[in-house]
């Protein structure tokens, strides 16, 4: 797929697909790189590290041309954004320029960029794996798209048959009451799998795709997972919270845990969530 051949019904995702073939020549010949330089450690990780600081400056730059008056919120994993902004009148851009950085620094084929466009609501988003040359988009009402194709979630209602993406944060908060592992242990015994990718943009897309049932989704931030979010919802997905056992009325930015899953899904996860919340399985006391 080229640049030139990849054109959208919606400005906002050719704007956000341009700047994203632009920084992707970057991932993609450091990515070739940085294999080589695994036998020296310290190498590998300052090359890696100045990839993500060059393609962010890149995509910042491009955005910026673009929308000028547009805020751009980024990664910062000391002081990680929670977005609590209301209403951009001239919009903002919720960035993630290597998501995945660990999988790069590996040599593991799995990252990408993640971008959204919020206002009131995120409007637009489109993550880009460089390396498959897949392109997922969505526009609020418009739908997802996996580059010009129509994208849903998975038909499967089984949850035996449902394989599950499973994203741990980068970083944990001071919430120590919420121990995630009982409920992967349930996972693996009622379904067909558990993936970690080590890309949190990567598994939203997959289940947006179908290739996933079920995404569980641990402190997730806003620049990692906003852009996938909505395009999972655009194919047909949900946010579930299972502490409440009831759809999300908000999304818990940094802070607790919720699934994205397929609808038909909904009630069996509601019923396993019910009997392992009754015995508190995720609790540390």
């Amino acid at each position: 797929m080229s640049q030139r051949s990849f054109q959208t019904p919606s400005p906002l995702v050719n704007i956000m697909a341009r700047a994203c073939f632009k920084v992707s020549q970057v991932l993609i010949r450091d990515f070739g790189e940085v294999i080589h330089l695994n036998a020296t450690k310290k190498g590998a990780k300052e090359f890696a590290a100045h990839t993500h600081k060059r393609a962010e400056s890149l995509l910042i730059k491009e955005l910026a041309k673009a929308r000028p008056e547009a805020k751009i919120f980024q990664e910062d994993k000391k002081n990680p954004p929670t977005l609590s902004f209301q209403d951009e009148e001239e919009g903002a851009w919720v960035i993630s320029p290597l998501d995945g950085p660990t999988n790069f620094l590996h040599g593991v084929p799995c990252f990408g960029l993640s971008l959204a466009f919020k206002e009131k609501d995120v409007t637009a988003s489109l993550i880009y794996d460089p390396l498959r040359d897949e392109m997922f988009w969505a526009h609020k009402g418009m739908g997802a798209f996996l580059n010009d194709q129509r994208l849903r979630v998975s038909p499967k209602g089984s949850l035996l048959e449902s394989l599950w993406g499973w994203q741990m944060p980068s970083f944990l908060t001071a919430n120590k009451t919420l121990n995630p592992w009982p409920f992967f242990e349930v996972l693996l015994k009622k379904t067909s799998g558990v993936r970690m990718l080590g890309s949190v943009p990567c598994h939203l897309a997959y289940m947006a795709a179908g290739r996933l049932e079920g995404v569980v989704l641990w402190e997730a931030l806003p620049t990692e997972s906003m852009a996938g979010l909505l395009i999972a919802q655009e194919a047909g997905g949900l946010f579930y919270d299972p502490l409440t056992l009831s759809r999300c009325g908000r999304i818990p930015w940094g802070e607790g845990l919720f699934f994205a899953i397929n609808q038909n899904i909904e009630k069996s996860v509601a019923d396993l969530c019910g009997i392992l919340f009754h015995k508190s399985p995720l609790s540390t006391n």
